[in-house]
């Protein structure tokens, strides 16, 4: 049997009284790109205009917590970050958002330096953000261990033993540079508008050290020397180089270990998948 559209959103709709009411208005529901394990709909009607995510049910395996990307998602959106929360259940993994009228990033638009630059300092501005102190802190350290204690699914284009070497040498040196809230996944597609840009999908936010936001960034776009020092000119032009490259080589690990987990290498392109090997490779 196919499901329509809007059953798709009825569950998360029937949770609260205005998405209940917004049923009886024909809404539109229109399919957006959303993540490898959530389903995200645009629900438009003649009184609203928002964003439904149904979240999977992976969240253990890829230590996502719904509570703390909640809180996270509030504290953004209050300074102009992320869309308005309209509702959201983390226990049904259920979150509707304001709709932001705004494309996201194309693909190839960080090979521009003054996107580059723009993104700099918009990441800047959000890593100034006093966070509370019992917000959640994600470790990307840890993450990087939980992922190497655990098998790969499917057939890894990179050596487990060779790669799991390398990264524990890292982190044995690694030091936090400091504490920021962080977005965590900013690809491209988690980036609206131009400015000032909205980031979208905070599954892995919380406070974090904010050289892992920027290595983020480098690593899903595999920013040339050039870009890369566009990015923290624009950011920060006294941060520590050497770091961000120890940060950069770590994420870049990450990365291979979240797909690994996700049995998901066939959603890189092969330009992307090559350098991502070729960076693990030479590190």
């Amino acid at each position: 049997m196919t499901v329509s559209t809007l059953d798709r959103v009825r569950p998360v709709l029937e949770l609260f009284p205005a998405g209940a009411s917004v049923l009886g208005e024909d809404p539109t529901v229109t399919m957006l790109a959303g993540g490898r394990f959530n389903s995200t709909l645009r629900v438009r009607a003649a009184t609203v205009d928002w964003v439904v995510r149904r979240a999977g049910f992976n969240d253990e395996t890829f230590g996502i917590h719904r509570e703390q990307e909640l809180r996270v998602l509030r504290l953004a959106a209050r300074f102009g970050f992320a869309p308005t929360v309209v509702y959201a259940d983390p226990l049904q993994g259920a979150l509707v958002t304001a709709y932001v009228d705004a494309p996201p990033l194309a693909a190839d638009a960080l090979d521009d330096p003054a996107c580059v630059a723009l993104l700099g300092r918009r990441l800047h501005a959000l890593h100034q953000i006093p966070v509370p102190a019992d917000l959640g802190r994600v470790e990307v350290p840890r993450t990087i261990e939980r992922y190497l204690a655990s098998p790969s699914l499917g057939d890894s284009p990179v050596p487990r033993a060779r790669l799991k070497a390398r990264l524990l040498r890292l982190l044995a040196d690694y030091r936090r540079d400091r504490d920021a809230l962080c977005h965590h996944d900013l690809h491209h597609g988690n980036i609206l508008g131009d400015d000032p840009l909205c980031f979208i999908d905070w599954e892995y936010g919380g406070v974090g050290d904010p050289l892992f936001e920027l290595a983020a960034v480098i690593s899903y776009h595999d920013l040339s020397a050039t870009l890369q020092d566009a990015l923290v000119s624009a950011y920060d032009p006294a941060l520590d180089r050497s770091q961000l490259a120890g940060a950069c080589v770590l994420f870049d690990g990450l990365h291979a270990l979240w797909l690994d987990a996700a049995n998901d290498w066939s959603s890189v392109s092969p330009a992307r998948r090559d350098a991502l090997i070729r960076r693990l490779a030479e590190a």
